[in-house]
């Protein structure tokens, strides 16, 4: 999934995940400025957005493309990103009150925004692209290894 303006006004989209085009439309976000961040907790089977106009967390119906606000990011953000990562949603926003670019964590219950650490500053008549890919960290990566070393070695 994906958003785009139809045209004054946002609308939820499905993208082919082969070939990364636009496949249609499935309806209107129903909220201006549609989203700039979104992900999708397979969990509870939510797809969320962030939404700049409101500055708060929205729902997405995947059926009819509506989009429902959870409540306020508390904070006045002009772009940002958004991944689900065990359980947590993690937002990566550009924030117009400090001008700065920080990393967080929204609740999904209430949509605040609960900063986890600012990156730097930036120009707020600069670029707008943003993105946001968790990875795990080398270290963990080889914790895991190790832990199933030790798994598979106790089955023997």
């Amino acid at each position: 999934y994906s958003s785009r303006d139809g045209g004054g006004f946002a609308e939820l989209i499905t993208v082919d995940s082969g070939t990364l085009i636009d496949n249609g439309v499935v309806g209107p976000l129903n909220v201006q400025d549609g989203v700039n961040g979104s992900g999708y907790d397979a969990v509870n089977d939510v797809l969320y957005g962030i939404n700049r106009d409101l500055d708060a967390l929205v729902t997405i119906n995947r059926v009819t493309g509506n989009a429902t606000p959870v409540g306020g990011l508390g904070l006045d953000y002009f772009n940002g990103a958004a991944e689900f990562h065990n359980g947590v949603l993690y937002a990566f926003v550009q924030d117009l009150g400090s001008q700065t670019l920080v990393f967080g964590s929204v609740n999904t219950g209430t949509g605040a925004f609960t900063a986890i650490r600012t990156i730097d500053t930036y120009d707020p008549n600069g670029t707008t692209f943003m993105s946001l890919a968790l990875v795990p960290a080398p270290a963990s990566l080889g914790l895991l290894a190790m832990g199933g070393l030790v798994a598979s070695r106790r089955r023997r």
